[in-house]
């Protein structure tokens, strides 16, 4: 009787340390994906930001562009205007 309890005694301390050791485990996974999930999160604000920025500073090129554009449009029309004057005159002539 006294080995049945001995026996008994053991397998619930190994029971309980296989508990244990499980509880530890998922604790670890659960603390691992918390981390990955962080990193994850600062990887994707940082990509958001740097998005951001070359979306910004591509629509400050645009700017510039349409404004370089619109003063070539306009420098175009005056000369087109002053070749026609003069085309004008020399053939009212």
């Amino acid at each position: 009787m006294q080995q049945l309890t001995k026996t008994i005694q053991a397998l619930r301390e190994e029971l309980d340390s296989l508990n244990n050791d499980k509880d530890k485990a998922v604790q670890e996974a659960v603390q691992q994906g918390a981390e990955e999930i962080r990193q994850l999160r600062q990887t994707s604000r940082a990509l958001r930001e740097e998005l951001d920025s070359i979306n910004f500073s591509y629509e400050g090129k645009i700017e510039e562009l349409q404004h370089s554009c619109r003063d070539e449009c306009r420098q175009l029309q005056s000369t087109i205007s002053a070749l026609r004057e003069k085309l004008e005159t020399q053939n009212g002539k």
